[in-house]
């Protein structure tokens, strides 16, 4: 009886021994568990931060880089509009060139003189107005001025007027004449201009400052026929009363 006693008391203290075994295990994998989640969880937490740390950053990095292009293309204009303002008041000549070709102006001065001289007074408005608007762009010539195109401009009416005047007049084969060489010597003008070769420019544009009023000066020494009498009024007029009668 006392062995069987003894027996079942060891079964029962495996039993329980075996129970407190079980408890403890089971408490170390809860806490195991628990740790590893709170170890996850704080990694998630961690590369969380790292993302919007980093999301951040990048913003933070896009928004510089924005701020920086925006500077760069306000540089960029504000460069190229200080460029185009340069290049907009710079003259074509240097001052020993240009004061050159404005004293050169001068002569057309002279043939003003010569046309009241000769009584050709409804001429006159045309070698004083080349004068006149010659030396006020040759005192400093800024290719992109106002100027200038009152300058070219006034030339250009000139010469077609006269030309037109010349028809039927005593010296239009002189004043033609000297009008063509004028232009070849004004397109060599600017061709050396545009090679940089401004002394070479400066004194082909002289040239034709003298041979603009040696025409001028032939035209104006012989007899003019009125508009009334010019060859091509005459023609158009007689085509018109064709068309009527």
């Amino acid at each position: 009886m006392d062995t069987d006693t003894d027996t079942d008391t060891d079964i029962q203290v495996e039993y329980i021994i075996n129970q407190v075994i079980n408890h403890i295990n089971s408490s170390k994998n809860t806490e195991i568990e628990a740790n590893t989640n709170i170890n996850q969880n704080d990694t998630n937490d961690t590369n969380t931060n790292d993302t919007n740390d980093t999301n951040d950053t990048n913003k933070n990095d896009t928004n510089k880089n924005d701020t920086n292009t925006n500077d760069t293309n306000t540089n960029v204009t504000n460069t190229n509009d200080t460029n185009t303002n340069d290049t907009n008041d710079i003259c074509i000549y240097e001052p020993i060139q240009y004061n050159y070709l404005w004293k050169s102006s001068c002569m057309f001065l002279v043939t003003t003189c010569y046309t009241v001289y000769q009584a050709k007074y409804e001429f006159i408005v045309f070698p004083a107005g080349v004068f006149l608007t010659s030396i006020n762009y040759w005192r400093r010539p800024v290719y992109n001025s106002w100027q200038r195109s009152l300058d070219v401009f006034y030339v250009h009416f000139s010469i077609f007027y006269n030309m037109f005047r010349s028809l039927g007049a005593e010296y239009m084969y002189q004043f033609n004449s000297f009008v063509i060489l004028g232009l070849l010597f004004y397109m060599l003008s600017n061709y050396n201009q545009r090679q940089k070769r401004l002394y070479i420019s400066a004194l082909l544009h002289s040239f034709v400052h003298l041979l603009g009023n040696v025409a001028l000066i032939y035209l104006y020494s012989g007899d003019i026929l009125t508009m009334g009498y010019n060859p091509a009024v005459r023609g158009i007029r007689d085509i018109c009363e064709n068309m009527v009668d």
